[in-house]
This record gives structure tokens, C-alpha cells and sequence, in this order.
């Protein structure tokens, strides 16, 4: 039995209930940071300890972050709209800060952060972004990707100054299982349930959620402090990308390309009217902003010093899908 402890934030999402699957099987005692709201809902594992407490408080984990040798924080906002957020820079930047400082002052041996790719901004495939990459994507006014690239350049920063012991993980478009709400399944939801009303220009780059998860594992002790890794997959257009899932599913690709143009309009309609009922839209105005959008990067860096591999997106694809339709998040028509 491992003697090391490991804090785990945002345990309850896709990413962080895929890290508990991994981590179990390596004999961490885990203890999972939980805010009282989700309580009484959550499903863990027998073997993980549960800490009532909110990442926004330092006061309600201190205590407990000085029993443990390691941090793996992936609690954020993750909402895309509206596009300007307050909440993102609460949870996604100003928690970080103070959670950071707290590790500063207690015998944690590393802090595995959570960021995010677009923190390096948006390539092709023949110009992919990497981490030495700047970031570009600041003019288009998303407060989730603006506070998480804010948090990265502070905890960058706080290692240089203070050597906080930070290697960030910075995964593309996540396809898994565990997606409940849907969040990056919700493509594959509209797109099976025969929803989706076509596709935009551009593309992303779409990992397999089980291969981030097992890249925040082992940077508990591998890579290097003070690091940035992408950890993506495969590069693909959202025709190439939806084309696949049908091809998996068996269903006939008829979907046709929604001019960019069309798409910034149903963009702005939808946010509009998502106003009126109050209810976040299918499309919103940010995300039609970057629907143009290339997002392709490079993992080379993660392969070589964390040991990263790459499942085929088909299995990471059937995976989300049968997920999902197992537990009753949709049905495919």
C-alpha cells in the first residue's frame, strides 16, 4: 500500500472521476475535496476519503493539505457562456492563487494543475501549437479561457520566484466516459440524437479523456517543476470528427457546412434568446467566435517526459457514447 497521500479537487467531473480510476489501482490513499452543494449526490469509490470543504476557502482544506504529499487541483469553471464571467476568475484564477500559497506554506512535493490547451493559443496542422507557443486568444472575450491562461502565468510565475513545486497539465477537447451533464459529449449527443443541425469550419484537437487522467497521474513524479504539457490526441476537422462517430454507430453523414458567417449570427440569436429563458444556448455567440477556429496542437513534449500515449479517438468515442446512453443521458436515433 502506497503511503502517500494525494488531495484531489474536482474529483466529480469527467477528468477528475477518470484520475480516480487511476490512481486507485496505484495504492494512493486519496482524499477528495468536495463542496458541501454536492454532498449527498456524489458516487466515489469505497476507498476514497471525503473533505467537506471549498477551494475558495483555504481554511476548510489547510488542515488537511498538510497531511498530504500531493495536489491534484481540477476544479474550475468551465462555463463558455456568458462570455464574460466573473465566476470563471473566482474559481479559475483567484482560487488557484490561494490555493498555491497554501502549498507554499505546508510539505506538499508537488501541485498538478489543471489548465487548459488553449493557454497556448489556436494552430493548424502545419503550424500546431506547442508550449513555447503564445497565447492568441484574448481578443475573443471568453472569460473561462482568459482566467484559466491568467492562473497559469501566475503559478509559472510563483515557481520562479518561490519554487512552488507546479507542473501544469494542459489537456485539448476531452471525449471519455463519467460526462453527465453533458459537457464535451454534448457534440455526440445533439450529433446521434439526430439534433445537430450541420457543421462549422475548423477543428480540434480531441483526446481520450482516460489518457490526460493517466498523464496527471504520472506527473505526481515524473516531468519536471515549473513545466507546461499538452496532452492532446488527434487533430481533426469537426466534418472528419463527426463523419467518424457516425461511421461508428452506423449512420449515414449528411450534415452539410454552416458558412462561418451563418454561424456568428445563430451565435448572437442564440445567446439573445438565451437571455430571455434564461437557459445557457446550444450555440452560444463566444463559441460561434471560435468555430472557425483551428485548434490543433502537439503532445511531443508530455510523450517524452511523462510517459503520455495516444488512444485512437474511435474507442475514446464509443466510450462517451455508450456511457451515456447507459446511463440515460440521451438515445441514439
Amino acid at each position: 500500500m502506497n503511503s502517500e497521500t494525494v488531495l484531489v479537487t474536482g474529483a466529480t467531473g469527467m477528468l477528475g472521476r477518470m484520475v480516480l480510476d487511476k490512481l486507485i489501482p496505484a495504492g494512493f490513499k486519496i482524499i477528495v475535496l468536495i463542496e458541501p452543494s454536492q454532498w449527498h449526490s456524489i458516487e466515489l469509490p469505497k476507498e476514497i476519503s471525503l473533505l467537506k470543504g471549498d477551494i475558495r476557502r483555504p481554511e476548510t482544506y489547510r488542515d488537511t493539505l498538510k497531511t498530504c504529499t500531493y495536489v491534484i487541483h481540477i476544479a474550475a469553471s468551465t462555463q463558455v457562456y456568458p462570455r464574460r464571467n466573473a465566476n470563471c476568475y473566482n474559481i479559475n484564477t483567484e482560487a488557484v492563487k490561494l490555493l498555491a500559497e497554501e502549498v507554499l506554506q505546508s510539505s506538499v512535493k508537488r501541485l498538478v494543475h489543471i489548465g487548459t490547451a488553449s493557454s497556448f493559443g489556436s494552430g493548424t496542422k502545419t503550424t500546431l501549437r506547442s508550449e513555447l507557443s503564445d497565447f492568441n486568444l484574448a481578443a475573443y472575450g471568453m472569460d473561462y479561457i482568459n482566467s484559466k491562461q491568467q492562473a497559469q502565468s501566475y503559478l509559472l510565475q510563483l515557481h520562479s520566484q518561490r519554487q512552488l513545486p507546479v507542473i501544469i497539465i494542459n489537456p485539448t477537447f476531452m471525449i471519455g466516459p463519467y460526462d453527465r451533464i453533458p459537457s464535451s459529449g454534448r457534440m455526440l449527443k445533439t450529433l446521434l440524437s439526430g439534433s445537430l443541425p450541420g457543421y462549422t469550419h475548423g477543428g480540434r484537437s480531441f483526446v481520450y479523456s482516460g489518457d490526460v487522467a493517466e498523464a496527471i497521474v504520472n506527473a505526481l513524479t515524473q516531468g519536471r517543476n515549473g513545466q507546461c504539457y499538452i496532452t492532446g490526441g488527434e487533430n481533426l476537422s469537426y466534418k472528419d470528427f463527426f463523419t467518424l462517430a457516425c461511421t461508428l454507430y452506423n449512420k449515414p453523414f449528411t450534415l452539410k457546412r454552416i458558412p462561418l458567417g451563418l454561424t456568428h449570427i445563430l451565435g448572437f440569436l442564440s445567446s439573445a434568446w438565451a437571455r430571455v429563458v434564461q437557459k445557457p444556448p446550444l450555440l452560444s455567440y463566444g463559441v460561434s467566435l471560435l468555430a472557425g477556429k483551428y485548434q490543433f496542437y502537439s503532445s511531443a513534449k508530455a510523450t517524452a517526459e511523462l510517459n503520455y500515449k495516444i488512444t485512437p479517438l474511435s474507442n475514446a468515442i464509443k466510450e462517451s457514447v455508450d456511457w451515456m446512453v447507459k446511463h440515460n443521458v440521451f438515445k441514439i436515433q
